[in-house]
């Protein structure tokens, strides 16, 4: 006979409470079903932790987001080679993780919990949705991230040639903005470093007229006699052991050395100049903060519109290839049949000559908007239409 510890043993027996209340139909009590709502398995969305902000924050890519993709690609996978596939196509990487069994690594080689990025299921359902994967046969860690540095490097290098050879992409569209943006950002942040400077020259020749002052002050006041008289006094205190001993502490109480005064006046002034400057350095340090954050903003900005520009221009050609296949089928289905064409076309072919006339005709009034000009239909319509006669009529 042994004693098994069992942790958290009231949360556990909570659990099989709720799961036998669903088993068998009954009605749970409130207190269950608040519990019943905090499960962290079957909530929708979960709180992102630290680590998941900074990640966003680097990335530009919610926690939200990464697992909606995460988990479309593990929904519509019907294999496990399926979804790596499908990982691999959303710019992700499955690993094996040194802590845990399966992991995914991002573009930014930061590495996620593959059951924590999934929604809907727990870690048993998600091994048993994935058996034949075999965790030795996946990289580690550290070859994935490889990977992904591999991969970029390759990116850079054809982005680089494309450049060269005049195709610059889609990178080249955001040129324009992006250095406008960065042009902004660098007249607002030289602008706070010239206030921050001019603040600081101020307060350096304001603490040296302070300084000036009192130095002038205590040697003026050094040089009449009352002053020397005090100092003599002082000075007969502090060499007369039986005067010291009674005197000293009314002495100290009452201020009669006025060199010591002075001294307590310079003190005080350097120390307060010491804390101002420490507000300037602060500051300083502060501005430098923002800065970065500023510059980080602007990279997840555009990292932002790159992103959903790339998830437009998918739709788009989604939506193109899908008209020209529109168009392809029908046709060929027309010149096999030798039928009238009014009797063969269907409503997707229809829907699809409509979409591509439409798409020219969006393309030609830009086309001539751009340059000023009316097209070639417009100007032969308005010189065919007669011109009305000026005047009374008779």
């Amino acid at each position: 006979m042994r004693a098994i510890h069992l942790s958290h043993d009231r949360y556990k027996l909570m659990d099989c409470a709720c799961d036998l209340a669903r088993r068998f139909g009954l009605e749970l009590p409130p207190g269950l079903l608040a519990w019943e709502e905090k499960r962290k398995y079957e909530k929708k969305k979960l709180e992102p932790t630290l680590a998941e902000r900074a990640q966003a924050e680097k990335s530009g890519i919610a926690p939200d987001e990464r697992r909606e993709e995460i988990t479309e690609a593990f929904e519509q996978a019907d294999s496990a080679e399926a979804f790596r596939a499908a990982l691999v196509e959303r710019s992700y990487i499955l690993a094996r993780g040194d802590r845990r069994g399966l992991v995914i690594v991002d573009e930014q080689g930061d590495v996620h919990s593959l059951t924590r990025y999934i929604k809907g299921q727990r870690a048993k359902d998600v091994r048993a949705r994935l058996p034949a994967l075999d965790p030795d046969d996946l990289p580690d860690v550290e070859q994935a991230k490889a990977l992904i540095r591999e991969r970029r490097d390759k990116e850079k290098q054809a982005r680089g040639e494309g450049e060269k050879s005049g195709d610059t992409g889609g990178e080249d569209m955001f040129a324009p903005q992006r250095k406008a943006l960065e042009r902004h950002l660098a007249k607002l942040q030289r602008r706070r470093r010239l206030a921050l400077t001019s603040d600081e020259q101020a307060l350096l020749i304001r603490q040296q007229q302070e300084r000036l002052a009192v130095h002038a002050a205590q040697l003026r006041e050094s040089s009449g006699l009352l002053f020397r008289a005090r100092s003599a006094v002082a000075a007969l205190i502090g060499r007369t052991p039986g005067l010291r001993s009674v005197l000293c502490p009314l002495q100290a109480m009452t201020g009669l050395d006025p060199k010591v005064r002075h001294e307590k006046e310079r003190v005080a002034l350097l120390g307060r100049h010491f804390r101002e400057k420490e507000d300037i350095e602060r500051n300083k340090r502060m501005l430098m903060r923002v800065e970065v954050r500023e510059r980080q903003a602007l990279e997840r900005k555009m990292m932002m519109v790159r992103r959903r520009l790339a998830a437009n221009n998918d739709m788009l050609t989604d939506e193109f290839s899908g008209a020209a296949q529109a168009l392809a089928g029908p046709q060929d289905h027309v010149e096999r049949t030798k039928a009238p064409v009014e009797l063969r076309l269907s409503e997707q072919f229809n829907d699809a000559g409509e979409f591509a006339e439409g798409m020219k005709e969006v393309l030609r009034e830009d086309h001539f908007g751009e340059r000023g000009e009316k097209p070639p239909e417009e100007r032969q319509r308005r010189a065919r239409k007669p011109r009305r006669r000026r005047g009374h009529k008779r």
